[in-house]
């Protein structure tokens, strides 16, 4: 029997870092990160997708998850600091070859925030799906995550 469940997931960072290609990349809306022309996203853009996950059903309750992705990919622009209030088991960071000096700054302060999120190092020339099994890993977290709260909220109604 497949869990299907509702899953959120903001992509925040500074901004010409690649988010907007990557977000493309994962909801399979584009077969490669790479873009020849940068279009900055205004506001926030968000890719609705349904994502399959298969487990072996040892390491986990269910054999295939079925989840609904909203995928919510923020402008730079005027990026909140949003780092604190993210816990470590609903993170993932994806970090690209940084261009210009001022991005790599705002990625070092939020360094020691992010520090026990899961790394992923990629190669998008090399291993572009190491993306879409990073966000995987993330979105079977966040699964955890809500399934864990669930059971907490039920245990506390039942009294």
């Amino acid at each position: 029997m497949a869990d299907t469940s509702k899953v959120t997931i903001f992509v925040v960072g500074p901004s010409k870092v690649g988010k907007t290609a990557i977000c493309n990349y994962i909801a399979e809306l584009s077969d490669s990160i790479n873009s020849s022309e940068y279009h900055p996203t205004q506001g926030v853009r968000i890719l609705e997708f349904d994502r399959k996950i298969v487990s072996d059903g040892k390491t986990h309750k269910w054999k295939e998850l079925n989840l609904e992705v909203e995928l919510w990919d923020c402008s730079g622009d005027s990026e909140p600091d949003l780092f604190p209030a993210i816990k470590s088991n609903q993170c993932a960071v994806f970090a690209h070859r940084l261009v210009n000096s001022s991005s790599k700054s705002k990625v070092k302060m939020t360094h020691k925030t992010l520090i026990k999120a899961p790394l992923f190092y990629t190669s998008l020339d090399q291993d572009p799906e190491a993306i879409r099994d990073g966000f995987d890993l993330l979105l079977i977290n966040v699964y955890a995550a809500m399934m864990e709260t669930k059971e907490k909220e039920e245990k506390s109604i039942a009294g």
